[in-house]
């Protein structure tokens, strides 16, 4: 009886795990190298140059659902500051396009790495009306145990003559 309550525990647990990667959207770190967009007069930023963010819908990345729309980008300098939107760029999400504004905190280094955060949807992501049955099965399964589980202990009592007044 423990054995079958603690094989049910650890595979509610990977069922709970599978479904939750599956259903949650994924967060991209990337680093982006603004070099093209720096101009003769350096360090300044030509602020006409575009860089495409990927996995956008407007590319037909995974345009089934609408949550997969790139809807927050975060930009960080050179020295890891996070910039704002639209004073130091400019992020349009229908084109999923991100241009950087000639401003003081993308100039002041010689670097060009910057970083570029933002949430995606996988391959393998499951959404709309099936994500909120994929995340019920394993409530659905820990009923179902809890119920087996009970009935076995009701099964033992009784076999052994026991009473318990149900």
């Amino acid at each position: 009886m423990c054995v079958i309550a603690i094989i049910g525990a650890v595979a509610v647990s990977a069922i709970a795990e599978n479904s939750n990667e599956k259903t949650q959207l994924t967060t991209i770190t990337r680093t982006l190298d603004i070099s093209p967009a720096r101009i003769t007069t350096y360090p300044d930023i030509d602020d006409t140059y575009v860089f495409t963010i990927d996995n956008a819908v407007y590319s037909g990345f995974r345009t089934d659902y609408s949550e997969c729309e790139v809807q927050t980008i975060n930009f960080y300098n050179q020295t890891g500051d996070l910039m704002t939107d639209p004073t130091d760029y400019v992020f349009v999400m229908d084109i999923a396009s991100l241009t950087l504004e000639n401003v003081y905190d993308l100039n002041t280094s010689t670097s060009n790495t910057t970083t570029v955060t933002y949430n995606y949807c996988a391959n393998d992501y499951i959404g709309g009306w099936t994500k909120t049955i994929l995340n019920v099965i394993p409530g659905l399964y820990v009923i179902a145990l809890l119920m087996a589980i009970a009935f076995t202990i009701f099964w033992i009592l009784k076999k052994e003559g026991i009473d318990i007044g149900i």
